[in-house]
């Protein structure tokens, strides 16, 4: 047989023994979950202040969680306003493969402070996982308050 013919039949041979669709060889049996960018696992809403209060919330996407004990609240102007310790809720007990049982949030966390005078910017701090796959770095967000009268 001629070369040609040769590379022809060994072609033909191999096409009847792939599957219909060779391209499902490529593909992984099952896909990992995907894990969300940070800022779309813990969503910072707006930070209010009104009536002498100020409203502090985090959007926690499904299957995502805040340790309670990683987040802190400090005021950057004006300078001299102090908050004071910012009371959290008390969470939900959770064992944690790094820190052992901790205190978290799911789903979100809203807090509310007392504070008499409206700062205009906060640094905000916190830290989070996505339950069973990563937990993202320690995150640092300064915010602009909306003061509300």
């Amino acid at each position: 047989m001629k070369p040609s013919i040769l590379m022809l039949a060994a072609s033909l041979m191999l096409t009847a023994a792939c599957p219909a669709d060779a391209g499902s060889l490529l593909k992984p049996r099952d896909s990992a979950p995907a894990i969300l960018p940070v800022n779309d696992a813990f969503q910072l809403q707006p930070v209010l202040w009104r009536d002498g209060k100020l409203d502090i919330s985090l959007d926690i996407a499904p299957g995502c969680y805040l340790y309670r004990d990683k987040i802190q609240v400090e005021v950057l102007e004006p300078t001299g306003l102090k908050l004071g310790r910012v009371a959290l809720p008390p969470g939900e007990l959770h064992q944690d493969e790094h820190f052992g049982v901790v205190r978290v949030f799911r789903q979100q966390l809203a807090v509310q402070h007392r504070v008499d005078h409206p700062p205009q910017r906060l640094r905000i701090r916190y830290q989070g996982c996505a339950e069973g796959l990563v937990c993202y770095p320690p995150q640092v967000r300064e915010v602009t308050v909306e003061s509300l009268r």
